[in-house]
C-alpha cells in the first residue's frame, strides 16, 4: 500500500518528529491505522504548529474512512502552509468526493445543500480545477438556486476546460430559463467536442429538444 507523506523542512532533522515519524510508518505498514493516527496526535502535541504533520494525520484519516476529520486536518495544514499547492489540491479533491456522496442517489435537500458546501471550500482551496465548478453548478441546478448562478459556475468550468457534459449541463440551464437559441449553440459545442458520441447518455437526454437540428 502507497503512503504520502508531509514533512517540514524545518522540522525534518528533529530526531524526535524523524522518529515519530518513523514509528507512525512501521504502523501503516503492518495496517495498525490507530496506532499510527495516535502517533501522529503526540508529533501535533509537540509541534502544534506543523503543517506536515496535520497532513498526515489527515491521510491517516482517510484511510479510517473519517473524510470529515481528515478535511479538518488538512484544512489545519493550509491555514500553517497556505502556499502549498498540492496540500490544496488535496483538500480539494477529499471535499469533492465527500460531496458527491451527498449528491447521489437522490439525495435530500439537506443532503444537496451540504454537497454545496463542501464544493464552496474544495473551491475555495483550489480554483483552478474545472470538475469541481462543473460539480457546483449541477449540485446549484439541483438545489433549484439562482439560474445566473449555476450559469456562471459551468461557464466558469468551460473556461478552464472544455468538456461535453459541461456544455450539456448548461445547455439545461439555458433550457430551463427558456433561452432555446442559447441551450443549442451549446448542444451543437458538445456535438464538435464528440463528433461520434451522438448517442451517449447526456447528448441524447438534450437533442430530443433540437430534433429539427441535430
Amino acid at each position: 500500500m502507497s503512503v504520502t507523506w508531509h514533512v517540514d523542512e524545518q522540522i525534518a532533522a528533529n530526531t524526535n518528529v524523524a522518529d515519530l515519524i518513523q514509528e507512525a510508518l512501521r504502523f501503516h505498514q503492518l495496517g495498525e491505522f490507530d496506532a499510527e493516527l495516535l502517533v501522529f496526535s503526540r508529533a501535533i502535541f509537540l509541534f502544534p504548529h506543523d503543517a506536515g504533520l496535520y497532513a498526515n494525520r489527515g491521510e491517516v484519516y482517510v484511510r479510517l474512512r473519517d473524510i470529515a476529520s481528515a478535511l479538518s486536518n488538512f484544512k489545519r495544514s493550509i491555514a500553517l502552509r497556505p502556499s502549498d499547492i498540492a496540500l490544496r489540491r488535496r483538500y480539494a479533491a477529499l471535499a469533492n468526493t465527500a460531496a458527491l456522496s451527498h449528491l447521489c442517489n437522490k439525495p435530500s435537500l439537506v443532503e444537496r445543500a451540504r454537497g454545496q458546501t463542501l464544493l464552496n471550500g474544495a473551491i475555495d482551496a483550489y480554483a483552478a480545477d474545472h470538475v469541481l465548478w462543473l460539480n457546483l453548478g449541477v449540485a446549484r441546478a439541483s438545489l433549484s438556486s439562482d439560474e445566473q448562478l449555476v450559469v456562471d459556475a459551468l461557464k466558469r468550468s468551460l473556461d478552464l476546460q472544455e468538456s461535453v457534459v459541461a456544455h450539456v449541463a448548461l445547455c439545461k440551464a439555458y433550457l430551463r430559463n427558456s433561452q432555446e437559441v442559447r441551450a443549442y449553440r451549446e448542444v451543437e459545442t458538445a456535438l464538435k467536442l464528440a463528433p461520434f458520441d451522438k448517442d451517449c447518455i447526456a447528448l441524447r437526454e438534450v437533442s430530443v429538444y433540437f430534433e429539427d437540428y441535430c
